[in-house]
């Protein structure tokens, strides 16, 4: 049994997957496709940037584009480490990710920035769980379909 492939990182297609499945996820915050849209709150990986009873939650473009730019940087460290797994391998290890991910997200916005957390934090969990599994999941099937 071969677990591991003897390909290089295609950073093309870890940036196109974070780039997609990021923006993917500017519609559905907090991991919840029925709640509201970050085009309109301004979330950066699920996580509220501002409080959502102050004046600034409107669209920020710079919310925005902080979110995809996280997402690629994201996928690309995500592709890192997958790219050799099968899928079922790969997505496990895109979880586990998503886990250490979620961690530094919190340790950096409750210690280096004066981000709110606490209030939502299942959410944000499940937006990077839910973002790990679907960015690994795109950049696998990107991969395949270019052999």
């Amino acid at each position: 049994m071969h677990y591991f492939r003897r390909t290089p990182v295609d950073w093309k297609a870890a940036a196109i997957a974070g780039a997609y499945v990021g923006f993917l996820f500017l519609f559905a915050t907090g991991a919840n496709p029925w709640g509201y849209s970050s085009m309109i709150a301004p979330t950066v990986m699920g996580r509220e940037m501002v409080p959502r009873d102050s004046d600034a939650s409107q669209f920020h473009f710079g919310f925005l584009t902080l979110n995809i730019v996280v997402a690629v940087l994201f996928a690309m460290v995500l592709a890192s480490f997958v790219h050799r797994f099968r899928i079922g391998k790969a997505l496990l290890c895109g979880a586990c990710l998503g886990l250490v991910f979620y961690c530094l997200n919190y340790l950096i916005c409750e210690l280096l920035l004066t981000v709110p957390t606490g209030t939502n934090e299942l959410t944000v969990f499940l937006t990077h769980m839910a973002f790990a599994l679907c960015a690994t999941g795109a950049y696998k099937a990107w991969c395949v379909g270019e052999s």
